[in-house]
């Protein structure tokens, strides 16, 4: 009976590659560690020597937001006051008055409105300022336009 127990680990084993026989007890699904191939280049290389100035372009400047056709007209503020006027029509308008506000702007101008008591919507050539200002205050909303 050991005889046939010695053939049958034989065979058993046989049939497995090296490290598996080593590893009888430990799960198939451990996973197990690979070593990974690393480039080494032939001379060593020396990286390019920084410059000795740097040259940073002025990104905060509000001058360049200006639309080229009016460069040196005045500017308006458009401000929105708390009034009454229930809180989707104030969005409402914001969004069919003022060209390209998205929603969640509109809906940030209406909760400063309410809870500071005013909110900038934006700041625009006297022209634009009072056309969206007429706008909204035919829509029942309380606007002032001042110069910048």
């Amino acid at each position: 009976m050991p005889a046939r127990l010695a053939v049958c680990a034989v065979l058993l084993l046989a049939g497995c590659n090296h490290v598996t026989a080593l590893t009888v007890g430990i799960p198939a699904t451990q996973p197990r560690t690979t070593r990974a191939a690393v480039a080494v280049p032939d001379t060593a290389t020396k990286p390019l020597p920084l410059p000795s100035t740097w040259e940073v372009p002025d990104t905060f400047s509000l001058s360049s937001l200006q639309r080229p056709d009016t460069p040196d007209s005045e500017m308006f503020k458009l401000t929105l006051f708390k009034s009454s006027a229930a809180e989707a029509r104030v969005v409402g308008a914001l969004l069919e008055v003022v060209n390209g506000m998205e929603s969640e702007r509109a809906e940030l101008i209406n909760r400063k409105a309410q809870t500071l008591g005013f909110a900038l919507i934006g700041i625009w050539s006297q022209q634009t300022a009072e056309r969206y200002g007429n706008a909204l205050q035919n829509r029942g909303l309380v606007v002032d336009i001042s110069p910048e």
